[in-house]
């Protein structure tokens, strides 16, 4: 079954077997890298269009 908001195995995920679940902290670390790094290029592209 998925998981859903709320729901006690995770939340927006699908988790099919919770023994499988292997994310390390490197695998976290990477994410708020890569998210942060998006975040900041559409940052600077928002900032870039409205200065012309």
């Amino acid at each position: 079954m998925s998981g859903y908001t709320s729901d006690e195995q995770g939340f927006r995920h699908l988790l099919l077997n919770k023994a499988e679940d292997n994310v390390t902290i490197d695998e976290a670390v990477f994410m708020l890298g890569a998210c942060a790094s998006f975040a900041s290029y559409l940052w600077r592209k928002h900032q870039a269009a409205a200065s012309q």
